[in-house]
């Protein structure tokens, strides 16, 4: 294509903008912005929304009084721009300042698809424009972001539907959750643990998406973008994934059922394939807490970014395993990457240890009930807590339940123990 034809695509795109309507089921997400100085980089899961959250962005901001010619949606995905290249910046630039009142917000999708794509957005930045970009998450990792921007981004991460975020999309009015009962409430939650909280899946309950989802994940973020020639091994290593989620992972113990089976691949391969499935949005990481880190050293404890991949399991998961699951993607959300668990030598355990610098600020179980008459299990879950508190200095102490509300005080200690459709909701009382 050339490039009087990508300048007459370029106009016409930018004049369908003036008449283009937006959607009309853009669902409000609780997720913070600002028309900031820095490039603003929207990342996050496949199919999460991420586009959707840029509509509502532009919405938010017509609504609150700016114009057409104030700022521009452009869609490099679009077929019309196909050989668009980051050396036509001069061409952008004489677009922009035809139909445009100097400068607008830029809003940029699919930005991967411009060849030089990061020195184009970061000569725009230069040129003083505010600018927003998303792309998919084969082509834009935050990593990979946070390089070729060179510290000018700030990253914002859509992920699926929180529980509130799910409640909105059934038109529960949340002003009235009060009213609402807790069996009601638990029923929408219990729905919410099974089909997970994409988009697509909520509004239409079709969980057959998940397969698709995850289908797409191994082929275009993993198999195309690492250029995986041996996709039997790739499948096999999925599959001993989607066993593993909520438990523990040991990549020690995969390798050497991998060799049993006459597979060779060493396991710093299988390292590989692990960080994949995790850059991609697939799986999140929960570490031991501790000198370890490699993941030869210690097993991690791994969760799905959504709990409606928890229906691709073997087993199909049980209802314990979709409550912690649920409890790691909200803490991840919140804390990335400082969530880790905590074991000791006498395998005593306590599910997640957020951490902010070098000091645990929490320290929380899940069970699905804590059972006063249980010995095993009341030792198991509260021992294994003030075992930890005392070892990390931590005095926050959870355990969240389905349904149970109570506070245990053991000597200078108090447990609260909170159902987890409160702690989803943030209802402290």
């Amino acid at each position: 294509m050339g490039r009087v034809d990508i300048e007459r695509n370029l106009r016409e795109i930018v004049e369908e903008w003036f008449e283009q309507e937006l959607p009309q089921d853009i669902l409000p997400r609780d997720i913070t912005y600002s028309i900031a100085d820095e490039i603003q980089a929207i990342i996050g899961p496949r199919r999460a929304g991420k586009t959707y959250f840029m509509y509502q962005i532009i919405r938010d901001l017509l609504r609150s009084g700016y114009s057409r010619r104030d700022l521009v949606y452009i869609d490099f995905e679009d077929p019309r721009l196909t050989g668009f290249r980051g050396q036509d910046l001069g061409l952008f630039l004489k677009i922009i300042r035809e139909y445009f009142n100097w400068k607008p917000i830029l809003f940029l999708d699919e930005v991967q698809n411009i060849s030089g794509w990061s020195k184009f957005v970061r000569t725009l930045h230069s040129k003083g424009f505010k600018i927003f970009i998303s792309g998919s998450s084969s082509k834009l990792l935050s990593k990979e972001i946070a390089s070729e921007l060179r510290g000018r981004c700030k990253s914002i991460k859509v992920f699926t539907f929180s529980f509130r975020e799910y409640l909105k999309a059934k038109n529960i009015d949340m002003s009235t959750t009060t009213y609402l009962s807790k069996s009601s409430i638990r029923n929408h939650l219990r729905t919410y643990l099974l089909i997970g909280g994409y988009p697509r899946v909520v509004l239409s309950e079709d969980t057959s998406l998940l397969r698709d989802y995850l289908d797409t994940i191994f082929y275009r973020d993993i198999v195309e973008r690492h250029r995986i020639r041996d996709i039997t091994s790739l499948r096999l290593f999925q599959k001993t994934l989607l066993s593993s989620l909520g438990a523990l992972l040991s990549i020690n113990k995969v390798y050497n059922e991998i060799k049993s089976l006459g597979i060779k691949k060493s396991k710093k391969t299988l390292i590989e394939y692990l960080r994949y499935f995790i850059e991609a949005f697939f799986i999140i990481p929960v570490r031991k807490i501790g000198r370890y880190t490699e993941a030869l050293k210690q097993p991690i404890k791994i969760y799905p970014i959504d709990t409606g991949f928890l229906n691709l399991t073997p087993h199909k998961s049980s209802f314990s395993i979709r409550m912690e699951s649920i409890v790691a993607i909200e803490l991840y959300k919140k804390y990335g990457d400082q969530v880790y668990y905590w074991r000791d030598y006498s395998h005593r355990e306590v599910d997640f240890v957020v951490i902010n610098g070098f000091t645990s600020i929490e320290l929380i179980q899940v069970t699905h009930e804590l059972r006063y008459d249980d010995k095993a299990q009341y030792k198991r879950e509260v021992e294994s807590l003030l075992r930890a508190s005392r070892q990390l200095q931590c005095s926050n102490l959870k355990i969240i339940t389905w349904e149970q509300e109570d506070l245990i005080k053991v000597g200078n200690r108090e447990i609260k123990i909170i159902p987890l459709w409160k702690w989803l909701l943030n209802i402290t009382t």
